[in-house]
């Protein structure tokens, strides 16, 4: 489970503690839940309140099941948010072992995952509430001035619920065959976020 704390409300106080989890981990137990009661808890940790919202993401090939459905369902039984990954290409032969396994071999799912801002955009036509997410857009592997367009465009259709998850990957390969340098990924992933925030706000 990756949490991710957000800045303390001034207001109350509060301070929100999103967590997103793979969808077959809750969805059975989600399912049994009504709309009204959403998933969240209230913590005490430190003396300080943390509200600890729930979010879904979904790592399934893009054949399988229907963005729009997903989200939907995702908002009426109470979920914060919903979370798309990306693997643009994954080369069939690769030297780049699979950090979440013990043998390496990287599942099939991935070389058939949905294109993130496609999905996410189809979540915002059937949502109201439920936030959007990449989780993670892979920033060394886009054009930022590409990627700074679609992020206004979608954030803005959606009445401002999107949010931004960056990361660099792991798979050597599939970064340099999308134009990015492997070996300072983290030095092109700084570039690029200064970049947009420069296109966004200048």
């Amino acid at each position: 489970m990756n949490t991710v704390l957000a800045p303390q409300s001034q207001e109350t106080g509060e301070r929100i503690c999103r967590r997103h989890v793979i969808v077959s981990c809750l969805w059975q137990e989600a399912n049994r839940r009504l709309p009204e009661y959403p998933l969240a808890c209230n913590l005490i940790k430190g003396g300080t309140l943390m509200t600890s919202q729930i979010g879904l993401s979904v790592a399934l090939p893009a054949y399988t099941v229907d963005p729009a459905f997903t989200a939907r369902r995702a908002e009426e039984l109470g979920f914060e948010s919903i979370w798309f990954a990306e693997h643009p290409i994954l080369p069939v032969e690769s030297d780049s072992p699979f950090p979440g396994s013990d043998d390496g071999i990287i599942p099939w799912t991935y070389a058939h995952f949905t294109e993130p801002y496609i999905a996410l955009a189809r979540a915002s036509a059937v949502t109201t509430d439920l936030k959007l997410g990449t989780g993670i857009t892979l920033i060394t592997e886009r054009n930022p001035l590409v990627l700074a367009k679609v992020i206004a465009a979608l954030d803005f259709y959606s009445g401002g619920r999107f949010l931004f998850g960056i990361g660099t990957g792991w798979h050597r390969e599939e970064t340099e065959l999308m134009g990015g340098d492997f070996d300072h990924r983290w030095t092109q992933a700084r570039e690029a976020a200064l970049a947009l925030k420069a296109l966004w706000t200048e």
